[in-house]
């Protein structure tokens, strides 16, 4: 494998390096796949459908690429994901972000699918009976966003997702921050 893309383990300023290197590419591949999406598709909607999600690629194998990379800087993982958080609430719930809000959802629904996939899988890892609560929730947050966003389109369903997406990435954030606090102590 070349070893520019072999797992290591990242430094904290790496981590936040390829955390926005992995936001800047899910977000220049879901504003090209918006940019192309003609007007009408009379017979292809099923085609935009599948092509509009494909910024899940990037979205959910980055996320595992830096969670795997990132052994010694879960502190800085946390502090994206509340900066996540942060982004998730303030363009759910004021206008900062105006015209480009578009933009930031398309960004941040494929990037929350990635790090539910990725927390659900470490948290079941934990073996606890909460660990694998939280893991089967953080799941299922993923799976609602990713049925919503991409298939189903339920404009009420947002209500209730983006509430969601901001208390699972604080959530999240908080259970790496007390991990790594920890490890630190333990180590």
């Amino acid at each position: 494998m070349p070893t520019a893309i072999t797992p290591r383990d990242l430094t904290p300023a790496a981590a936040l390096a390829a955390v926005a290197a992995l936001v800047l590419v899910t977000a220049v591949w879901a504003q090209g796949i918006h940019l192309l999406e003609p007007e009408e598709t009379p017979g292809l909607e099923w085609l935009w459908t599948l092509l509009s999600a494909t910024p899940l690629l990037p979205g959910i194998a980055g996320a595992w690429w830096v969670w795997l990379c990132s052994g010694r800087a879960r502190l800085a993982l946390s502090a994206w994901l509340a900066f996540m958080c942060m982004l998730v609430l303030l363009n759910a719930y004021t206008g900062l972000f105006g015209e480009i809000d578009g933009d930031i959802w398309r960004t941040l629904n494929a990037l929350f699918v990635g790090c539910a996939s990725v927390a659900a899988v470490a948290l079941w890892q934990c073996g606890s009976a909460a660990a694998r609560v939280v893991a089967a929730l953080s799941g299922a947050a993923g799976a609602a966003l990713l049925a919503n966003a991409y298939f189903l389109g339920i404009g009420d369903a947002w209500q209730y997702i983006n509430p969601t997406m901001a208390a699972a990435s604080l959530a999240w954030a908080a259970i790496l921050a007390r991990a790594s606090a920890s490890a630190d102590t333990s180590g």
